[in-house]
């Protein structure tokens, strides 16, 4: 007995009739490290948010209703998955949406879109954690500080040669 999946096509939860297209793009970043003598160190790399262009039709609705519902779900920068006939991309938004209309298509809504994905990472804090210090808006007490001349005679500065006292 032969075994066929279909899969649904939508972007978000807006049915796509169609995929004229779909070209994934799927990014390693590499680091690398210039030194002195010979070629460039890479010592780590990163996958980059992963990209999709897409090529579609959506006849249900009409032109006027299928571009609205795209371009609402564009508007609400919430994340939706997109599932295509080659994969499922989880925490997607609409990045850029065009709409193509002429006297061959005037009754679907023919559209070209780049989705990207979002990565959202949350931090936690705890209480007593001080790795969180932020340097410029926070001050630290580190007491007396005594300031030195740097490279004048000793006795020529303007108080008699005497240490300065500064408070930080």
């Amino acid at each position: 007995m032969a075994h066929c999946t279909l899969y649904s096509r939508s972007i978000g939860w807006i049915p796509v009739d169609l995929f004229l297209s779909e070209t994934p793009t799927d990014e390693l970043a590499i680091a690398e490290h210039p030194v002195e003598q010979g070629a460039s160190i890479s010592d780590h790399a990163w996958y980059k948010p992963r990209t999709i262009s897409i090529k579609g039709i959506i006849t249900r609705g009409g032109p006027m209703a299928g571009y609205e519902a795209l371009l609402e779900l564009q508007r609400s920068r919430e994340p939706f998955d997109l599932q295509t006939g080659l994969s499922l991309y989880e925490s997607m938004l609409i990045q850029k949406l065009t709409a193509t209309r002429s006297k061959d298509n005037g009754q679907i809504c023919e559209f070209d879109a780049i989705c990207r994905e979002i990565i959202i990472v949350s931090t936690e804090q705890s209480a007593g954690d001080t790795s969180g210090y932020d340097r410029a808006t926070s001050t630290q007490n580190r007491g007396q500080v005594q300031a030195r001349p740097v490279d004048e005679p000793k006795g020529s500065s303007s108080n008699g040669g005497n240490p300065v006292t500064v408070r930080f």
